[in-house]
């Protein structure tokens, strides 16, 4: 009940958010090498959220175990410093974000990254190609009803000729609409837009800092 209620405490909180393959995760490991408060919900739930995110995974923790350790990091946050946090489905994988935290998340700023189309599939390349075709055939198979008949086997032929690029654009047009349908439900208002193309980290870090000056 303590924890439940410490997710109702007036923190301060930035959402990262972005379409699948935008860099958000390389972006709060950077802010949180650089000392910023981080809480990454897909390192706790060790996955990355999408259906392709137990892949070189260890076993996910039961939820209330994930609310645990979720406790131990928020708990242990400074109140009067903003906190960064990856904007994420209510489930990830098999375990679920507490329902005051997911609250407050949807609740809060967003900062939209945004980069071209190219670098987030060469982003996914780079993350999911090095795992067996196999593993990735299943996974494509599992989520058929939503990519659609062609697409699951323009996809595996894609897989077949090591075409990764193929199998990574079709899965980003999934994502894509999935990600925009929850982004439209937000308050517009609350959505602060960062052009990423062409920047480097340490730009993207400065341009994220005076951001959260200037929303908090």
């Amino acid at each position: 009940k303590y924890i439940r209620e410490s997710f109702n405490w007036p923190y301060k909180v930035l959402i990262i958010g972005g379409l699948t393959g935008s860099g958000k995760t390389e972006i709060l490991d950077t802010l949180e090498n650089e000392g910023e408060q981080v809480l990454n919900l897909e390192r706790i739930a060790n996955h990355k959220g999408s259906a392709f995110g137990a892949l070189g995974q260890a076993e996910q923790p039961s939820n209330e175990h994930f609310e645990n350790l979720i406790a131990q990091v928020w708990l242990s946050f400074n109140k009067e410093k903003v906190i960064w946090i990856e904007d994420e489905s209510h489930s990830i994988g098999s375990v679920w974000i507490p329902d005051p935290l997911f609250a407050k998340m949807r609740a809060s700023k967003v900062v939209q990254i945004e980069c071209k189309h190219e670098e987030r599939i060469q982003r996914l390349v780079n993350d999911y190609a090095r795992f067996p075709n196999e593993k990735l055939e299943h996974i494509i198979q599992k989520i058929s009803k939503r990519l659609g008949g062609q697409n699951v086997k323009k996809a595996i032929e894609a897989l077949e000729k090591e075409d990764y690029h193929v199998v990574a654009e079709i899965a980003l047009a999934y994502y894509d609409k999935t990600y925009t349908f929850g982004l439209n439900t937000r308050d517009k208002n609350s959505i602060f837009k960062l052009n990423t193309e062409n920047s480097e980290i340490t730009d993207i870090k400065k341009a994220l800092k005076e951001m959260k000056a200037s929303l908090f």
